[in-house]
């Protein structure tokens, strides 16, 4: 399945975060706004690759634009990009704690925010669909259900909040997938191909589980056909596990508590709720397991 984005393009769908946990019925999954078009014959997923690309040839990461402008050296940028793998803070914060770039840096992180290729305008730039066309299916899009955010009902503890709101920087860092979450449900223990779990030793006990097709697993591997990635495959349930726990020790981190969690591969929490997720290239089932 080709990879299919929306790459921020204002489709976030405000709602209150005591949502509370509903049964849709008849139950429809989030997707991402690429797989909307394509599902509406708007355009077509080689459009969708091809956006995807012109954005990653225009769109510099911000790293490489600063040593390019001698605001940092690459060992530095080096630095930062392995502190963002443990701790959930943006490239300039991190930069900052760090004592690195100062001001100039701070307004090029800006400034890039604002200047960056999006998907639609990626999709306009290349012919795929006109603009007015792109805002007409942006506005039916955003009639549908579908949150940036995974809202958690009421009752649910600061700490499994937290998680939870880290799983969609996380898969963006990670999974290297925007991503859509469903309102909450009653976990109905369904499993997709590959399934992880990490739980807490304090707290109660909390437990994060992520089930996903293999295709959004592979991800967390090389990205080339290599005897590397073949290894990648086997070792989905491992490398989903430890995703799952670096969330769960990021939120532990964040909320103050002490890292101390326990991975288990191949297995998901016996009870909770639970989102369903779109993933660029696939699908997924987040589930919290909150002890009462």
């Amino acid at each position: 399945m080709d990879p299919i984005d929306t790459m921020d393009h204002q489709e976030v769908f405000e709602t209150s975060p005591g949502t509370p946990v509903a049964n849709p019925s008849p139950r429809r999954r989030p997707r991402l706004f690429g797989q909307f078009l394509v599902a509406e014959r708007a355009i077509r997923a080689r459009d969708v690759s091809e956006a995807l690309a012109l954005m990653r040839l225009v769109n510099s990461p911000v790293g490489e634009i600063a040593v390019g402008e001698g605001l940092l050296s690459n060992d530095q940028v080096e630095t930062i990009l392995d502190a963002q793998r443990h701790v959930d803070e943006h490239f300039f914060e991190l930069a900052a704690s760090l004592g690195l770039g100062g001001q100039d840096l701070e307004a090029l992180c800006s400034d890039q925010a604002v200047e960056n290729l999006r998907f639609g305008d990626a999709l306009v730039e290349i012919g795929a669909i006109s603009s007015t066309a792109l805002e007409e299916h942006l506005r039916a899009y955003d009639a549908e259900e579908h949150f940036a955010t995974p809202y958690t009902p009421q009752g649910t503890s600061e700490l499994a909040r937290t998680a939870a709101n880290l799983v969609p920087r996380l898969s963006r860092r990670s999974l290297h997938s925007s991503v859509r979450f469903s309102s909450a449900r009653d976990w109905d223990q369904e499993a997709l191909e590959v399934s992880a779990m990490a739980r807490t030793q304090s707290c109660g006990g909390l437990a994060i589980g992520l089930s996903v097709d293999e295709s959004v697993a592979g991800r967390l591997g090389p990205r080339r056909h290599t005897p590397a990635a073949a290894w990648a495959r086997k070792l989905a349930p491992l490398l989903l596990a430890d995703f799952v726990g670096l969330t769960l020790n990021m939120a532990q981190q964040k909320r103050g508590v002490v890292h101390e969690s326990t991975l288990t591969p191949e297995r998901l929490p016996a009870r909770g709720f639970c989102f369903d997720v779109a993933f660029e290239n696939g699908s997924g089932i987040l589930v919290i397991d909150q002890p009462g």
